[in-house]
């Protein structure tokens, strides 16, 4: 697994899949099916999160679980994950005003949670589980599920992956324009 969107975000991949299918382009269709959200007042869920040890109960929008910096064609909500460091990175993003959350998707999406430490919070750790009293809408690497309760674990050294001597993996994150912070790439 590369990202785990649990709340708002899945439900924004969803309908956004479904208007790019229908020819909406990609930046627009994920922000616009959040800000619809947002506005209809549909954005939080009561969850249930246990990192590691410690429980975290809340009114939340989102609830990532990341094991890459990235996702959909330029989002960077999780940008200090990193696949090869034994560690999901956690990222809660509590509930607010509506006019709150539209003023912060663009810096969110683009990996500035840290300008936001009242209301996003990150958390790194080996096994997730996030429940909820309600249906929770959920999309693993883009596919949607769901329940109402998931659980992830890091696997350490479950994957090996080949890339032709000629890739540059330093160049990577310039290729994709992703933030710079955050990230660490070893030749492998």
């Amino acid at each position: 697994m590369s990202i785990a969107l649990v709340g708002i975000e899945a439900f924004a991949n969803l309908r956004g899949d479904e208007w790019i299918a229908k020819g909406m382009p990609e930046d627009i269709a994920y922000k616009l099916a959040a800000v619809i959200q947002i506005m209809a007042g549909k954005a939080n869920q009561k969850y249930y999160v246990e990192i590691d040890n410690d429980k975290i109960e809340g009114d939340f929008i989102s609830v990532i679980v990341a094991n890459g910096p990235c996702y959909g064609k330029n989002l960077h909500s999780a940008v200090d994950a990193h696949p090869d460091d034994g560690l999901l990175d956690v990222y809660i993003f509590k509930n607010a005003s509506k006019l709150k959350l539209l003023s912060i998707i663009r810096d969110y999406t683009k990996g500035n949670y840290r300008k936001f430490p009242d209301m996003l919070f990150h958390y790194r750790a080996k096994k997730i589980r996030i429940s909820s009293d309600e249906v929770i809408c959920m999309s693993i690497d883009g596919q949607n599920v769901y329940g109402s309760s998931i659980e992830y674990e890091v696997m350490p050294k479950a994957i090996n992956f080949v890339c032709p001597r000629e890739i540059d993996l330093a160049k990577l994150p310039r290729i994709y324009g992703k933030p710079k912070e955050g990230f660490k790439y070893d030749r492998l």
